[in-house]
C-alpha cells in the first residue's frame, strides 16, 4: 500500500454526513506480476504523486506500465497524469462514465482501456456495483489468501462490517448485495478509505442479505 486513506466524515464514528470534516484520500495500492508493475487509483496530484510513490516503493513514474482507475470518482485518480507511458485502466462498464471524467480534468481520455476479466496474468477485474454502476476491484492471491481491492465498494472495515456503502454511493442495496459477495470471495480487503482487514475477523452488524 502507498497509502492509507481516510473519509471525509464517518457515519461510525458519530459524525454527521452533512458537511466535510477533513479531505477525503483514498487508499492506494501497487502490485508487481508477470513482470507488469500496476499502481491502483493514484491518490495525489503533481509532484506529490511522484513523492509518494518513491518514498514507499523506490520507483520512477516511467517504472509504472498501468494504472487501475476503481471508478469514476476524481479522488481516485488526482495523480492519472502523472504517468503518460502507462496503460490507463478501470472495469469495462465504468468506461465510459471515466472517460468523461478524464477530459473535464484536461486529460486524453480516450487513453482508457475498459477491462473485462484481467488485468495482468495473475490479478483478476472484478465488478463491485453500488458506489457506481461500473465500480470493479482487482483479486489476486497472496499469503493472506485471495485479496481484494475493493476501491469504494468497501469504505472503511466499518462499513463492511455493517454491509453499508458510503452516503454517497448510488445504490445501497447493490452495495450491501456486493459486500456480501465480497465477505465470500476475498480472505483479505484494501477498502476505498482504509486499511487493509481479514474478512474473517470481522463480523457483519447486521443480517446478512443473500
Amino acid at each position: 500500500m502507498l497509502n492509507i486513506g481516510q473519509v471525509s466524515r464517518n457515519r461510525y464514528w458519530g459524525e454527521a454526513e452533512e458537511k466535510p470534516l477533513r479531505p477525503g484520500i483514498c487508499s492506494s495500492t501497487v502490485l508487481w506480476d508477470s513482470g507488469h508493475v500496476i499502481l491502483v487509483d493514484p491518490p495525489r496530484e503533481g509532484e506529490e504523486m511522484i513523492r509518494l510513490l518513491d518514498s514507499h516503493t523506490g520507483l520512477k513514474a516511467e517504472q509504472v506500465d498501468t494504472v487501475f482507475v476503481t471508478h469514476g470518482h476524481t479522488d481516485h485518480f488526482e495523480g492519472l497524469g502523472m504517468f503518460p507511458h502507462a496503460r490507463w485502466c478501470c472495469g469495462i462498464k465504468e468506461q465510459d462514465r471515466l472517460r468523461a471524467l478524464i477530459n473535464d480534468v484536461g486529460l486524453d481520455g480516450m487513453r482508457l482501456q475498459g477491462v473485462e476479466k484481467r488485468i495482468s496474468p495473475q490479478i483478476e477485474v472484478v465488478g463491485l456495483p453500488g458506489h457506481t454502476v461500473g465500480s470493479a476491484g482487482l483479486l489476486f492471491d497472496t499469503d493472506l489468501g485471495h485479496m481484494l481491492i475493493a476501491g469504494d465498494a468497501v469504505m472503511t472495515q466499518e462499513h463492511y462490517a455493517h454491509q453499508k456503502g458510503y452516503f454517497k454511493s448510488e445504490n445501497q442495496e447493490a452495495s450491501a448485495k456486493t459486500i456480501h459477495w465480497i465477505s465470500e470471495h476475498a480472505d483479505a480487503v484494501i477498502p476505498g478509505h482504509d486499511n487493509y482487514f481479514l474478512t474473517f475477523a470481522v463480523k457483519f452488524i447486521k443480517k446478512e442479505i443473500k
